[in-house]
Parts: C-alpha cells; sequence; structure tokens
C-alpha cells in the first residue's frame, strides 16, 4: 500500500475550548449516546477519557513520523508498523461528553476512519465504552460530526439488537418461514423456550424456538406466517423474563426503570418467489439472507456487509467492525470475564 510522502505531520486543535480557527477545515466530533442502548449519564459514570484514533485504509502518516505531545500521538495503535495512526486523548470533566474538535492540518485527502473508546475511570483496564465511524473525508470548512457512542454490549443487561427480515424489506413469494432474533448478550435458553416468552402476533406462539450454541441467535419457526400480498404485517414480541446467563433480564429501554420486553412492527412486501429458496436446516428453515447460512443444524449470521482492516475484525452479529482483540493493547483487550478467541479476534 502506498503511503503519502510527508515530513511534516497534522496539526491538531482538540476541545474547543483550545481555541480552534473557525474556517479551517476541521472535524468538530459530538458523541450521542442511543437511549436505546445506554445514557450520557451511564456513559460519564464510569468513564475518565476519551480516546479518537484516527486511521485510514489508504494512510495517514508513514513509520518514522512518530510524534507525542499532550493531549495527542502520532503512533503504531494497531499493530501495523506499515502505516501509523493520530491518537487523540481527551479527560471527562463537569460530567459531560466532550465536544471535539480535531482540525486537518497536514492529513492527506483520503477517507478517515475514527473509532473512539471510552476508559474506565480508573485510569487502566480496557475500554468501557466505543463507537465507530469509516469513510469521513475534510471538506472547506468545519463539518458536525454525530459519532454514535455507547457502553460496551458486555456491560449492559442482555436486549434485542436486531430482528432479520428487516422492517420494510421484500419477502419472497409473501412467506416468512423464519424470525431471526439477535441478542446482544448470550441469553438462557430456558427463559428463552418458556411459555409465552416468544411471540408473533397476531398468530400467538410460534411453532419452534431455537437458540445457537453461543446463545446469541434465536430462529421463530412462526405457524402459517404468510400473506396474499400486496403486504404482510406483524409484531415480534420477547418478554423481559427471557434472561442472560447471569440471570439479567431482557432490558430493551436504557432510559426507563426497570426490566422492558421488546416488542416491534414489522411491515414487509411481498416479491415473486425467489430463483433460491430459503435454507434448511436440520429441523428448521433459514431465511433466504445472505448473512446467514446453516452451520451444525443452526441457522447462523456469519458475515458482515462491511470489510475490516487496521486492527479491525468483523463482528457479524452487530454487522461492524471491532477492535482485534489479538493485538492486546489497552484498545483492544477484552473487558473482565470474558477471553480473546484467538481464531476471529473477538472477545467472547
Amino acid at each position: 500500500m502506498m503511503k503519502p510522502d510527508r515530513s511534516t505531520p497534522a496539526l491538531l486543535l482538540a476541545a474547543f475550548a483550545l481555541g480552534a480557527c473557525a474556517d479551517e477545515p476541521a472535524f468538530d466530533f459530538e458523541l450521542a449516546a442511543d437511549p436505546n442502548v445506554s445514557t450520557e449519564a451511564q456513559l460519564v459514570e464510569r468513564i475518565g477519557s476519551v480516546v479518537f484514533v484516527l486511521d485510514s485504509p489508504d494512510g495517514l502518516y508513514a513509520p518514522g513520523e512518530e510524534r507525542s505531545e499532550e493531549g495527542f500521538q502520532i503512533k503504531d495503535a494497531d499493530s501495523d508498523p506499515n502505516d501509523l495512526e493520530l491518537v487523540v486523548s481527551i479527560p471527562i470533566v463537569e460530567g459531560a461528553l466532550p465536544t471535539v474538535r480535531i482540525e486537518r492540518g497536514g492529513l492527506p485527502d483520503v477517507p478517515i476512519d475514527v473509532r473512539v473508546l471510552g476508559l474506565p475511570i480508573s485510569g487502566s483496564g480496557p475500554p468501557v465504552a466505543d463507537g465507530l465511524l469509516r469513510g469521513l473525508r475534510f471538506s472547506d470548512a468545519p463539518q458536525p460530526i454525530t459519532l454514535p457512542f455507547d457502553l460496551r454490549d458486555e456491560l449492559l443487561p442482555p436486549r434485542v439488537e436486531d430482528v432479520i427480515p428487516a422492517d420494510g424489506s421484500s419477502i419472497p413469494d409473501c412467506v416468512v418461514p423464519s424470525v431471526i432474533v439477535v441478542f446482544s448478550r448470550p441469553v438462557d435458553e430456558g427463559s428463552l423456550l418458556a411459555p409465552d416468552a416468544v411471540r408473533i402476533e397476531p398468530i400467538g406462539m410460534p411453532v419452534q424456538v431455537s437458540l445457537d450454541e453461543a446463545g446469541l441467535v434465536a430462529t421463530i419457526v412462526p405457524t402459517a406466517l404468510e400473506g396474499s400480498g400486496p403486504s404482510i404485517a406483524y409484531r415480534v414480541i420477547v418478554e423481559s423474563t427471557v434472561e442472560d446467563r447471569d440471570g439479567g433480564p431482557l432490558d430493551q429501554i436504557a432510559l426507563e426503570a426497570g426490566a422492558q420486553a421488546f416488542e416491534a412492527d414489522y411491515t414487509h412486501m411481498c416479491a415473486p418467489p425467489p430463483q433460491l429458496p430459503a435454507v434448511p436446516c436440520g429441523d428448521i428453515v433459514c431465511p433466504p439472507y445472505e448473512r446467514i447460512e446453516c452451520i451444525a443444524d443452526e441457522c447462523v449470521i456469519s458475515k458482515c456487509s462491511v470489510d475490516c482492516e487496521g486492527g479491525l475484525v468483523c463482528a457479524p452479529l452487530e454487522d461492524t467492525c471491532v477492535s482485534d482483540c489479538r493485538i492486546g493493547d489497552a484498545i483492544s483487550d477484552c473487558v473482565d470475564g470474558l477471553e480473546c478467541d484467538l481464531d476471529t479476534g473477538l472477545c467472547h
């Protein structure tokens, strides 16, 4: 990969209080928690500082351009010695997430990936929160950018992360052979299979519910979930009686006290029958979506829709890139209680 030939590293101003120039090309980052996942109050009570890591598949800095000054470093942050990253550290003050400005300075005109990590108040240990945006580019003036930033799933109660097929998608032949529910944490199989724990309305109890070995992907086979066109509609319900393997109940809404069930309505347009049918998988059927395959008689989400580079690996369930825990630095370490899978680079 060709690296930019530059002798002067980028100039940087982090945090508006430092007095950045109003008209210079810059990213103005505002960290935003998803209220369905975590709140700003939950974040700041556990985070002592946030760390921004800027990288690019086209390269930002070449070896030999290392630099360290107060608040930022140019260094190898992903164990790839062929290029260097820009690392910016900002302390949490006044009980609020910081708004951060990073100027372009001498950075090249390339797509930039930005990771942000929330380090614990103790100052040691792996991040307790993270966020990621990919493919950013500087323009001629400062750009306000909202960067999703939440507590790591391992530190939160379980919730429904995704449902497949997604709302609004087209359904071949107006038939839904199965519904996939993805959880943020491994759930207890007994609580999931309990009567009325999972329902599809107006049908009621599904014919069959199965859970993959990891406890993260449930396959629901409903009774005759089909329509006559032009659309089909139903509701998926997962009760808060479903628990993770530590006994914690499903808690779908972080802003509300107590445990909440998952309830969501789905409407699909009916499409002509597919050229390839749904995939038989043991005694169930996997829906015909390219990220799902049958492995050991389980419907498994095994692929990401994005490519991961520069110290990141694919987390199929979240369909996103996360830090490769095999790197073994403060950015990529697994939280207490989880181990690094040396085959995938994911914490489990």
